[in-house]
């Protein structure tokens, strides 16, 4: 009788990952549209490789804005936006991006980044002194205009000088 060698081989599939996430900008103010930038690779080099990318606002506890699944990435990188061109995240907020991969065969680890919403700077425009030219005893005016966008409450400060002292006053 004859020997039969036989070699029998397998390979496990081997389970894709999220190496990276990130949202930008950092920080983020309300007015921002937040991007989340995510990094999926598979050792096993599959060409369906594909990605669920899910926002989650932990402040108000649910998932409110975007869930999608993007197909066909080759090992590279994902931008995933929070479409909000208006800025519908407020002040004080965290809003969290979490990305689960997914090779047609095996689902990976999720991977997931937060940040929190920041106070956005307030803005002082059209300062102006009247009258213009002034002269000695006249009494001088000065306007602004101030806005916050977080709709906090202000209180503006009016700094004059004489080029050599300061001298405060408050409204």
């Amino acid at each position: 009788l004859g020997t039969t060698n036989s070699i029998v081989s397998s390979s496990a599939n081997t389970d894709p990952t999220v190496s990276q996430v990130f949202i930008e900008p950092s920080p983020a103010d309300t007015k921002a549209q937040l991007n989340c930038t995510i990094n999926v690779t598979d050792p096993d080099i599959e060409t369906d490789l594909s990605a669920n990318v899910s926002w989650y606002n932990l402040t108000a506890g649910s998932y409110v804005i975007f869930n999608s699944t993007v197909l066909n990435l080759t090992n590279s990188l994902l931008n995933s936006s929070l479409l909000n061109p208006s800025g519908i995240q407020a002040r004080g907020e965290s809003w969290n991006c979490t990305a689960i991969p997914n090779d047609g065969s095996v689902l990976g680890s999720p991977n997931s980044t937060a940040l929190t919403i920041v106070n956005n700077v307030s803005y002082i425009g059209n300062v102006t002194i009247r009258p213009d030219p002034a002269y000695t005893n006249d009494t001088l005016n000065c306007t602004g205009y101030a806005y916050d966008y977080d709709l906090d409450t202000m209180t503006l400060t009016f700094e004059w000088w004489n080029r050599t002292t300061p001298v405060y006053f408050s409204s």
